[in-house]
C-alpha cells in the first residue's frame, strides 16, 4: 500500500509594516501653502473656520519614497507627534490654550478668506509637507497668533523667527449682501438663486458662497409619489392679487419635488408659518398647472446659492369646515457659508396688497451674522 503524503502548505508571511524612526526626523517648518514658503493666512473667528497649516519635514533613512504605504506611515506620525506652541513677543513658547480646536481632518470649509493655495505636491521624503488644521478662538477676533512646533520624542523644533502667523476677524454681512435673482423658467415657475453679491455693502469677497439653510421651514408634503421624496418647502404661498408660491429647495437636486396639481395629501409638515389664522383640516391640495413644472426644473442651476422657485397662478387649499386657501409666509431663516459662518435672515416675501406682489419681488432683509 503506497502512503498518499499530501503537499507541504507555503506559509503566508505578512510582511512586516514600516515603522518610522523618530531620530529620522527633522522639521522644516510651518506654512500655509504645500509648495510655496508662505506663513501667514486669514480666517473667520466663527468656530468653523479651519486654518490649514502644512507642517514641512524631512526623514532622513533610505526608504522606498514611491510607496504610498511609507508615506501615509511618515505622514500620521507626524499628525501624531506634532505640538503647535504660542509665541508671545519675546518669542517663549506657550501651549495652546483650551478653546484652540486642532485635528487632522478637514471639515470641509475653506481656510483662507482671500488665498489660493497650490496643488503642487513634493510626494519626496525631503522637504515633504502634510496638512494639519486649527481653529483658532472664535471670542477674540481681530487677533494676530504667531505659531512654531516641536516633535514629540525629539528636539526637534521650527524657527521661532519664521513662525506662522493666523489673522482672525468676525464676517460682516447686511441686506445689500445678497440678492434673489431669477434664472428663467416656463408655465408659471420661475427658478431663482438667493445668493451673495460682491458689491454690496459689506464687500464680501469673492468666493464667499452659501451653502445651505440650517433649517428649512413652511409646508412639506411628506406622502409624495412612492418613488420620489419630497425635496423642497412651500415657504409661501398667498392669495390676494393673484394666487402664488415660493419654494424653497434643499440642496441642488436635478428635479424638484414640492407637490402636483391636484393632488391630495393627507400628511404633512407644517413649520413656523406665519399669518394662517386656522391651520389646516385633515388634508391639503395643490392646484395650479405650475406646481407640476417643479419636476422638469434642474436646482442645480442655483449652485452658487439656495435655489426658490416662484410659481405663479397657483394656491394650496385645505378643508378646515369648508374648503379655503391658506395664505402664510415663513420668515427667521439661518443659512451657512462655505467659509462657515452662520447668519440670521428674513425673506420679505412683497407687499400682498399690491398689484406689484404679482412679480414676486422679494428680497432678504433683517440680516445678522451670528457671532459664537
Amino acid at each position: 500500500m503506497t502512503a498518499v503524503i499530501p503537499k507541504p502548505v507555503k506559509s503566508q508571511v505578512m510582511k512586516d509594516s514600516f515603522t518610522p524612526d523618530a531620530s529620522k526626523f527633522s522639521l522644516d517648518g510651518l506654512f500655509t501653502d504645500i509648495s510655496a514658503d508662505d506663513k501667514e493666512t486669514t480666517v473667520y473667528a466663527n468656530n468653523n473656520m479651519q486654518a490649514r497649516v502644512y507642517i514641512g519635514y524631512s526623514y532622513d533613512d533610505d526608504v522606498d519614497d514611491t510607496n504610498p504605504d511609507v508615506l501615509a506611515a511618515l505622514d500620521n506620525y507626524i499628525k501624531t507627534n506634532i505640538v503647535f506652541h504660542l509665541l508671545d513677543d519675546t518669542n517663549t513658547l506657550h501651549d495652546l490654550t483650551s478653546d484652540w480646536q486642532a485635528s487632522a481632518t478637514d471639515n470641509g470649509y475653506e481656510h483662507c478668506i482671500d488665498y489660493t493655495s497650490s496643488d503642487t505636491e513634493n510626494k519626496s521624503i525631503y522637504g515633504r509637507r502634510t496638512p494639519y488644521f486649527l481653529i483658532p478662538p472664535a471670542k477674540e477676533a481681530g487677533s494676530e497668533y504667531k505659531l512654531c512646533a516641536t516633535l514629540t520624542g525629539t528636539d526637534e523644533q521650527t524657527e521661532v523667527d519664521a513662525p506662522l502667523v493666523i489673522h482672525t476677524h468676525y464676517f460682516e454681512i447686511e441686506d445689500s449682501d445678497f440678492e434673489i435673482h431669477s434664472l428663467g423658467g416656463s408655465g408659471g415657475a420661475t427658478l431663482r438663486v438667493l445668493r451673495y453679491v460682491h458689491n454690496g455693502g459689506s464687500m464680501v469677497p469673492d468666493g464667499h458662497r452659501i451653502k445651505k439653510i440650517t433649517t428649512y421651514k413652511g409646508m412639506n408634503v411628506n406622502n409624495y409619489v412612492a418613488d420620489h421624496e419630497p425635496n423642497a418647502w412651500i415657504a409661501m404661498t398667498h392669495a390676494p392679487n393673484g394666487d402664488k408660491a415660493g419654494i424653497i429647495v434643499e440642496g441642488h437636486p436635478k428635479n424638484i419635488y414640492a407637490g402636483e396639481d391636484r393632488e391630495v395629501y393627507y400628511y404633512y409638515l407644517m413649520v413656523d408659518i406665519q399669518n394662517e389664522d386656522e391651520p389646516p383640516g385633515d388634508w391639503i391640495q395643490c392646484n395650479g398647472s405650475a406646481w407640476d413644472q417643479l419636476k422638469d426644473m434642474d436646482a442645480s442651476e442655483a449652485d452658487d446659492g439656495i435655489a426658490m422657485v416662484l410659481l405663479t397662478s397657483v394656491n394650496v387649499s385645505s378643508k378646515h369646515g369648508a374648503k379655503h386657501k391658506l395664505d402664510f409666509h415663513t420668515k427667521g431663516y439661518e443659512l451657512i457659508d462655505n467659509y462657515g459662518n452662520h447668519v440670521n435672515f428674513d425673506i420679505d416675501w412683497g407687499d400682498f396688497n399690491s398689484e406689484d406682489d404679482w412679480y414676486g419681488n422679494w428680497k432678504v432683509c433683517n440680516v445678522e451674522p451670528v457671532r459664537p
